[in-house]
């Protein structure tokens, strides 16, 4: 039983800039989530937002093949989760310059992509972006309610 001092419950992950990383990603989110009793829906969403994300930082974000290390942490203080990636890619604020989707045109009309960050500004309660250094950083809050 945890005492109203102790600090909430956090996940910090390290994974490196491939695509195979997002499973072990995927599956230390559902195992904390858990943990902490989030809803299946919460454990769903944030999956989904912390894939799209961060399969777009991987695909597109870094200009050699070097490995590169991208930070998640994760934190529950009451009933919001707030959550922070970190990583050194080339600057890009998805919130600003991501292509807003094609939301009116029929399925068989839409270009193939761009909702990620529809999505993510759909699940999230709030979003944002900062350039710390050389570190793209952003900030999610997600509310179970």
């Amino acid at each position: 039983m945890s005492s109203p001092s102790s600090p909430p419950p956090a996940l910090f992950l390290r994974i490196d800039n491939a695509l195979c990383e997002l499973e072990r990603l995927a599956e230390a989110v559902e195992s904390w989530a858990m943990a902490v009793g989030l809803s299946g829906q919460s454990i769903f969403q944030i999956n989904l937002v912390l894939d799209e994300l961060l399969t777009n930082t991987i695909s597109y974000g870094y200009d050699d093949e070097h490995p590169h290390s991208i930070e998640i942490c994760m934190t529950l203080n009451s009933e919001q989760i707030e959550i922070t990636l970190r990583d050194d890619a080339r600057p890009f604020d998805p919130f600003v310059e991501a292509q807003a989707p094609d939301l009116d045109s029929s399925l068989e009309e839409r270009p193939i992509g761009g909702l990620g960050v529809h999505f993510v500004k759909q699940f999230m309660h709030s979003v944002s972006y900062a350039r710390e250094g050389h570190h793209n950083v952003i900030r999610l809050s997600h509310s179970q309610h």
